[in-house]
């Protein structure tokens, strides 16, 4: 039984004893009652009032801390963009002392080359991703700063590249070559090779891309350039057996650019 039970128990005995009719018999009863008792009944009453006192402590301390439900902070989006920059922006949201709920602003500044693109007059955000035309004879990256036409075979068609200014610049890669400084010696010529679309999303292979050298061409498109690698699965030639400088011959790409304006 608890305590906050027993001054009850108690307090009821003690009731249940009293004559009815009489309002001033119940003060007049604990008047009468020898020294133990009125000391026992003092210590029960005092700790009923220290119980009351807990509890209703204990509900003061809940009906304050009882704090009115927080919105969820926003998700972040973008307030600002400019041709490398977007500024993002969230809401959050906590109570102050006097319980009114206070709005905070987050933000913080991305900063990228080419993160954004112009389109339909205002900056929207630049994608690297490479789509094939609908019939399949040619792909395209056209949603950032520069846009980049890729033809279906890489030795019939050429390269075009729109720069950020809207000048066109058509390539068209020739060959292998080695150049030791002083000397050189062309290698092997791009041959007929049929562009794929890598998973990645952003780059195209034109596999086997060379007569006589087991070689392709990668192209990869991003938001901030245009790369031209060649990637080697076959050793090339010793530049040595060539008559060139072993120790200082270079394999170089030779790129053709057809027209720039």
């Amino acid at each position: 039984m608890g305590a906050l039970q027993l001054v009850v128990t108690a307090f009821q005995r003690m009731k249940n004893s009293i004559p009815a009719g009489n309002p001033h018999v119940f003060s007049h009863f604990l008047r009468s009652q020898n020294s133990n008792q009125n000391l026992s009944m003092k210590t029960i009453s005092i700790l009923g009032f220290v119980l009351f006192c807990s509890a209703l402590g204990a509900q003061t301390v809940n009906q304050s801390g009882n704090t009115s439900a927080l919105p969820d902070s926003t998700p972040y989006r973008t307030v600002e963009r400019s041709a490398s920059s977007a500024v993002w922006q969230r809401q959050t949201y906590q109570q102050a002392p006097n319980g009114t709920i206070v709005t905070n602003t987050e933000s913080y500044v991305e900063v990228a080359t080419g993160l954004n693109h112009l389109s339909g007059g205002k900056y929207v955000p630049s994608s690297e991703n490479i789509v094939i035309s609908q019939d399949g004879s040619s792909a395209m990256a056209t949603n950032g700063q520069h846009q980049v036409y890729f033809p279906g075979d890489i030795s019939g068609g050429a390269i075009k590249l729109v720069m950020p200014n809207g000048h066109l610049q058509r390539s068209q890669p020739i060959g292998l070559a080695y150049f030791d400084g002083s000397n050189g010696v062309f290698l092997v010529a791009v041959t007929n090779s049929t562009g794929a679309l890598l998973p990645s999303g952003n780059q195209v292979i034109y596999t086997n891309a060379f007569a006589g050298l087991k070689a392709d061409l990668v192209y990869t498109y991003t938001k901030a350039g245009f790369m031209q690698d060649v990637l080697l699965r076959q050793q090339t030639p010793d530049p040595g057996a060539l008559g060139l400088n072993a120790s200082s011959t270079r394999l170089q790409m030779i790129t053709e650019f057809i027209c720039a304006k």
